[in-house]
């Protein structure tokens, strides 16, 4: 099902849209809240650690990740469940988002990393949707631009779609790799993200590959996130806004 979520009716919202929407379906929430993300890069404009990384300062955007620390995003009630597919090599984007999730994964959410490979069967044609299932009664898929931008939603109502789909994460959850422990191999020995160098007075260019835009090449994969109200660092629950962390 989860690759045939492009066939399914939906009603197609704004990004503006879709925070209007979720918000009150999150607050009601009756089960798993299950996030699946796929595209390996995301426009985090709005999130400052993301933009110290892109203007080449390493340093001080993982200071800046360590400053929310304190920021409990724990919500009684209900678990939260992310599952990221992951390529390699592992992108910046990715390299910045493993960081944020760290400070998560204790205490706001179980987040699993899952090789591309271990999805590629289910890619025939088009890569695996950018999803957001709240419970067991709305899911939505999230749409990007070319960018790595956030742009909308189709939100889908039909119950028995989202059952599936829920079936189908569940099943790719359970095959997912912890995530401290992909973290502790993959992403912690990494040196400094590197981006390509941008033209002068031109902000740092979001340079998504081909495997970004389409199914998985059969590589080994790596791992992460999307929280985004608009990002990574911002509530583990809350809906894509700006990117896809």
């Amino acid at each position: 099902m989860l690759e045939r979520i492009h066939e399914i009716t939906g009603d197609l919202l704004s990004a503006d849209e879709y925070l209007d929407d979720f918000w009150p379906n999150f607050r009601n929430i009756d089960d798993v809240f299950w996030k699946l993300e796929r595209i390996q890069s995301f426009r985090e404009a709005g999130e400052a650690s993301w933009v110290a990384m892109m203007e080449g300062d390493w340093e001080r955007s993982l200071k800046l990740i360590g400053d929310g620390r304190g920021a409990s995003n724990e919500r009684e009630g209900f678990v939260r469940r992310r599952i990221r597919v992951v390529e390699e090599p592992v992108t910046p984007y990715l390299q910045w988002e493993m960081h944020v999730l760290a400070l998560r994964v204790v205490t706001a959410e179980q987040v699993r990393v899952l090789d591309a490979g271990e999805v590629a069967e289910l890619e025939v044609g088009r890569r695996l949707p950018e999803l957001v299932v709240l419970g067991t009664s709305v899911m939505y898929e999230v749409t990007y631009d070319a960018s790595g931008t956030h742009n909308g939603a189709r939100r889908i109502d039909d119950r028995d779609v989202i059952a599936a789909c829920r079936g189908e994460l569940d099943k790719l959850f359970s095959v997912g790799e912890d995530f401290q422990a992909y973290y502790e191999r993959e992403i912690v020995p990494l040196p400094s993200p590197r981006w390509p160098a941008a033209p002068t007075g031109s902000p740092a260019p979001i340079a998504l590959t081909s495997d970004d835009r389409g199914p998985a090449s059969g590589r080994r994969a790596s791992t992460a996130y999307q929280g985004r109200t608009g990002s990574p660092s911002s509530d583990p629950a809350a809906p894509p806004s700006a990117a896809g962390s």
